[in-house]
């Protein structure tokens, strides 16, 4: 165990309890806000695409125009892009009606 005195550790950085509480909060929750890639085993057609966004706007309110699909710039992996991380298991029972499922993640070393 260590003798790590968290009261001495707030007092000499000047901090509160809370402040670092809400530290910690606010940094979660803005890469929380960031969007996300799903990948996605097969490339929809346009027309499907569409309707994609617009049940997901239905399913979870999420704006139609900002739901893309394309390739993800890190991975290089087909994929869907929805907005809002948080969001991630609404988007993803909108692709089952569609029949179109997750790809398996695979490690790039891997591929």
């Amino acid at each position: 165990m260590s003798n790590f005195d968290y009261k001495k550790y707030l007092a000499e950085n000047k901090l509160t309890a809370s402040s670092r509480l809400n530290e910690t909060t606010t940094d979660n929750v803005s890469d929380w806000d960031e969007g996300i890639y799903i990948a996605i085993n097969k490339k929809p057609t346009p027309e499907m695409q569409a309707q994609i966004a617009k049940a997901a706007n239905e399913e979870f309110f999420v704006d139609e125009e900002e739901i893309k699909f394309g390739e993800n710039p890190k991975t290089g992996e087909y994929s869907v892009y929805i907005p809002f991380a948080g969001d991630y298991s609404n988007m993803m029972d909108v692709l089952k009606k569609f029949k179109i499922g997750k790809r398996p993640y695979t490690s790039p070393f891997l591929r």
